[in-house]
C-alpha cells in the first residue's frame, strides 16, 4: 500500500486541507504526524520552506534535525541528535555561532532550533557518530510533557525530521512510538521521506492508512526550459491523433488503459493499439501492466500548455463520457474520478446533481476531504444557473458543506462557512421550513465539534438573523443547538436561562424538527436537575417522540434515542439504557451517521464501565469509537474528544498502564479553560489526583492531587464540584476558605 501522491510543481496547491489541519491541531491542543513524502528532486525543499514560514506565523517552536545515512549503523544517533538540540533549543535557544572556521568544518548540517519563526543554529560539523541510544522514548516523553505543563513554550512545538529514511533502526521506532503518543499533546512531528528509497516502506508500513497522519505528496520540480522545449518537440513529430491520446492519457492521471483510451478517443481497439506504439516508439509513452502513462510525469504541464481552453473542455468531456460508458454502476473512487472531469468539462445542473450525491456517498464513507472538493465544483456549477432558483441552491449545498467541513479539521473554515452559509438562505428567502431541515442536521456535527467560543458567537447572531427574517421554527433549531452547546461546555446556569426562553419560543410552534429539537434538549437539560425536573424531562420526551413519529429525521431520532437512553440510566435501569443505545448506534452505523454513533457509542461505554463489563465488549467499543472520533478529525475542545481521552485513560489505568492514562488526562486537564467542558475538565483533575493515590503513579499527577485543596481550584470548579473532590482534597486551609464562592 502506498500514501496517496498526486503530481504537479506544488503538492500545497494540491492538497491544502493537510496542513491546514496539522496547524489547526496544534493551536487547539492537539498533535498530528505530517509525512511530506516525495522521490529525488521533487519539490520537497520548497515545501520544507513553506511550512518553515507558516510556522513562524502561528509562533511555534521548531526542533530540526536531519537524518545522517554515515551514522545509521549506530542504534539512536538521530535520537542523540533530537535529545541535545532539544534540551539546548526550545528553552534556552541556540546562539548562532560567528567562528569561521565552525561554518566550514563539514557538509552535513547539525541539529537546528528554531523559536518563534527565527532560526537559531548551532555548530555546523560531521556529527560525530554517537554512542548507543543515551535517552529513553519514556524519559524523552516525560521531559516534553512536563515542559508543555510549565507552559516553557512560547508556542506549540514542532519536531522536524528530515530525510528520516536515513536513520536508524532505533531511532525509527522512537519516532514511531512518538508518532502515537502526540495526537493528544500539541506537538507536531513532521517527517521528510525519500519515496524512492527502499527504507520507505518501513514507514509507509506503520504510517500509511492511519487517520493522525497527514501526507503532503511532493510533485515534481518544475521543468526547466530545455527539457520542457524537448518534450514539445516530441510531440510535434507524431500524428494529430496520437498527440490528441497522449494528451488524454494524461489527464488521466495514471489510470489510462488502452480500453479507456479507445472509449475516449473513440477508435477502434486497433487503432489505438497503434497510436500507443508511436507513441512509445517516440518515447513519450510508457505501457506497464496495461497502464498507459508518459515516460516521465514532469512532462505533463509542458504537453498540456499548448491546447486551448475549449480543447481541454472536449477531452475532460470525452472522458467522463468514456468513463461512464465503461462503468455504468461505478464504484465511489470511480465516481470521484468522472466527477472531476464532469465539473472540468461543463458546469450545469446535471453536472451539480453528480457532485451533490457524490459529495454525500463520500461523507458516508468518511472522506470529507474529497466530498468538500465535489461540494466547492457544485458551488461553481450553480453560478451559472439562472434565476432566482440560483440563491437557494447555493445555500443548500453551502450548509451542506459546512457540516462536511466540521469532520476536515478546519475549525476556522468551519466559522466563516457557517456565518456565510445559513444566512445566504434566509437572503435567498428559502422556504423557512427547508433552513428548519437545514439547522437541525447541523445539531450533531456542531455537538461533536464542540463548544469553541466563535462557534457559539456565531450562532447567536445567526439566531437573531433567522428572527428577524421572520423564520422562527429555524430560529428555534439553531437556538436549541446554541443551548445543548452551553450544557456541554457546563455552563449549567448560562445553558438554563436559554432553556427557560427557548422553551417560550416553542409555544406558538406545534410542529416541526425545530420543536422537536427543543423538547429533546429540555429534556437532557432537566435531567441534570432534581426529581421533579427529571419527571418533566420524562414528560418532553414523550413529546418529543409524538412530534417525531411524523418526521423522517433520522438524526434528530438518535438525538431522541440518546436522551431516552440517559432517562433509563438515571432510573438505575442501565440493561434497559445500554439495550436502547445498542439499537440506536445500530441504525447510526446503517445510515452512516459518524456523529451521532459516535456521542451514542459514548454514552454506552460509560455504562459498560459502571457495570464493570468484561474487556471483551469494552475493548472494542473503544476502539470503533477511537476510529469514529480520528475519522471525524475532532480537535479540542469537543466534548465528544475529550470525553473518550478520559475512557481511554479509564481504560489504560485498569490495565495497569498508570503512564497511558496520565497522558490522556493531563491532555484534557491542561487545556485552555475558557475552550475546554468544566465537567470534563474536573474529572480529569479528579482521575489525576486519583491516580496520584495509588502505588507508583507517574509524578506528574502528584501535583494535581496538591492543587485540588486550593481555593482558585475550588473556585474554578465550584459549578461541578463534587463529594469526590472534597474526599480527596481534604478540607481548604484557613485563608483559602475565606476565598471560596458562597
Amino acid at each position: 500500500m502506498n500514501p496517496p501522491r498526486r503530481g504537479g510543481p506544488s503538492p500545497l496547491t494540491y492538497n491544502p486541507p493537510a496542513l491546514e489541519r496539522a496547524l489547526g491541531s496544534l493551536l487547539e491542543g492537539a498533535g498530528r504526524t505530517v509525512v511530506l513524502s516525495g522521490p529525488p528532486g521533487s519539490a520537497k525543499t520548497e515545501i520544507l520552506g513553506e511550512i518553515r514560514e507558516r510556522l513562524s506565523e502561528i509562533d511555534a517552536a521548531l526542533i530540526e534535525v536531519r537524518g545522517v545515512r554515515d551514522e545509521r549503523a549506530v542504534g539512536g544517533a538521530l535520537v542523540s541528535h533530537l535529545w541535545d538540540a532539544y534540551r539546548a533549543g526550545p528553552v534556552a535557544p541556540l546562539v548562532p555561532t560567528d567562528d569561521p572556521s565552525e561554518e566550514a568544518e563539514a557538509e552535513s548540517p547539525a541539529p537546528t532550533a528554531v523559536r518563534g519563526g527565527t532560526p537559531r543554529r548551532g555548530r555546523r560539523g560531521s556529527s560525530p557518530a554517537r554512542a548507543a541510544l543515551a535517552v529513553s522514548a519514556d524519559e524523552f516523553w516525560a521531559r516534553l510533557t512536563k515542559d508543555l505543563h510549565d507552559q516553557l513554550f512560547e508556542g506549540p512545538l514542532v519536531l522536524l525530521i528530515d530525510d528520516a529514511v536515513a536513520i536508524d533502526h532505533e531511532s525509527r521506532e522512537f519516532l514511531l512510538l512518538l508518532a502515537e503518543r502526540i495526537r493528544w499533546r500539541p506537538v507536531l512531528l513532521l517527517l521528510s521521506l525519500d519515496s524512492g528509497s527502499p527504507a520507505v516502506e518501513l514507514w509507509n508500513e506503520r504510517l500509511v492508512g492511519r487517520p493522525d497522519v497527514e501526507w503532503i505528496p511532493a510533485g515534481s520540480d518544475p521543468l526547466d526550459p530545455a527539457e520542457a522545449q524537448r518534450a514539445r518537440a516530441a510531440m510535434k513529430g507524431l500524428p494529430l491523433e496520437v498527440q490528441s491520446l497522449i494528451r488524454t492519457a494524461i489527464l488521466l492521471e495514471g489510470q489510462a488503459t488502452s480500453i479507456t483510451l479507445s472509449r475516449a478517443e473513440k477508435i477502434s481497439p486497433s487503432q489505438t493499439a497503434e497510436a500507443i506504439r508511436k507513441a512509445t516508439n517516440a518515447k513519450v509513452l510508457r505501457l506497464r501492466e496495461d497502464k498507459v502513462g508518459l515516460v516521465s510525469e514532469r512532462w505533463g504541464p509542458a504537453i498540456l500548455e499548448g491546447i486551448n481552453p475549449e480543447e481541454r473542455r472536449q477531452l475532460h468531456s470525452r472522458i467522463a463520457s468514456a468513463l461512464l460508458a465503461l462503468h455504468p454502476e461505478p464504484t465511489l473512487d470511480q465516481r470521484v474520478q468522472i466527477a472531476r472531469h464532469k465539473v472540468a468539462s461543463r458546469r450545469d445542473a446535471e453536472t451539480l446533481w453528480f457532485l451533490n450525491t457524490c459529495a454525500e456517498e463520500l461523507e458516508k464513507a468518511g472522506r470529507f476531504d474529497e466530498a468538500v472538493e465535489m461540494l466547492d465544483g457544485a458551488i461553481l456549477c450553480s453560478a451559472d444557473i439562472a434565476g432566482e432558483a440560483r440563491l437557494g441552491i447555493e445555500a443548500s449545498i453551502r450548509v451542506l458543506r459546512t457540516r462536511v467541513l466540521v469532520f476536515t479539521g478546519r475549525l476556522e473554515s468551519v466559522e466563516r462557512e457557517l456565518r456565510e452559509s445559513l444566512p445566504l438562505a434566509i437572503q435567498a428567502h428559502l422556504n423557512p421550513e427547508r433552513i428548519e431541515d437545514l439547522a437541525a442536521a447541523l445539531l450533531p456535527a456542531l455537538r461533536v465539534a464542540g463548544p469553541r467560543p466563535a462557534l457559539l458567537s456565531d450562532l447567536a447572531e445567526i439566531a437573531d438573523r433567522l428572527r428577524d427574517a421572520g423564520a422562527p421554527s429555524a430560529e428555534l433549531c439553531v437556538t436549541a443547538a446554541l443551548t445543548e452547546l452551553h450544557f456541554d461546555q457546563g455552563r449549567i446556569g448560562k445553558a438554563r436561562s436559554e432553556l427557560v426562553r427557548v422553551l417560550q419560543m416553542a409555544r406558538p410552534i406545534s410542529v416541526g424538527p425545530g420543536r422537536a429539537m427543543v423538547l429533546i434538549t429540555a429534556a437532557g437539560g432537566l435531567l441534570m436537575g432534581d426529581a421533579d425536573e427529571r419527571e418533566v424531562a420524562s414528560k418532553c420526551m414523550d413529546a418529543a417522540r409524538a412530534l417525531l413519529a411524523g418526521l423522517q429525521r433520522p438524526r434528530l431520532q438518535l438525538y431522541a434515542d440518546e436522551i431516552d437512553a440517559r432517562i433509563l440510566a438515571s432510573r438505575g435501569e442501565r440493561n434497559a439504557s445500554l439495550a436502547v443505545l445498542d439499537r440506536a448506534i445500530l441504525a447510526a452505523e446503517k445510515n452512516h451517521l459518524r456523529p451521532s454513533e459516535l456521542l451514542l457509542r459514548l454514552d454506552a461505554i460509560e455504562l459498560l464501565f459502571q457495570s464493570a463489563a468484561d474487556d471483551s465488549k469494552l475493548g472494542p467499543a473503544l476502539e470503533r469509537a477511537r476510529f469514529l472520533a480520528d475519522t471525524l478529525r475532532l480537535l479540542p475542545p469537543s466534548p465528544a474528544l475529550l470525553h473518550l481521552l478520559l475512557l481511554e485513560g479509564r481504560w489504560a489505568s485498569q490495565h495497569e498502564d498508570a503512564s497511558g492514562a496520565c497522558d490522556r488526562w493531563i491532555a484534557v486537564a491542561d487545556l485552555t479553560a475558557a475552550y475546554t467542558p468544566l465537567p470534563l475538565r474536573s474529572e480529569a483533575w479528579l482521575r489525576l489526583a486519583e491516580l496520584a493515590g495509588a502505588a507508583e503513579s507517574p509524578p506528574e499527577s502528584k501535583a494535581y492531587r496538591e492543587s485540588l485543596g486550593s481555593a482558585k481550584m475550588r473556585q474554578q470548579f465550584h459549578a461541578v464540584w463534587t463529594p469526590r473532590h472534597d474526599a480527596l482534597a481534604g478540607p481548604p486551609t484557613a485563608p483559602d476558605r475565606a476565598a471560596e464562592p458562597q
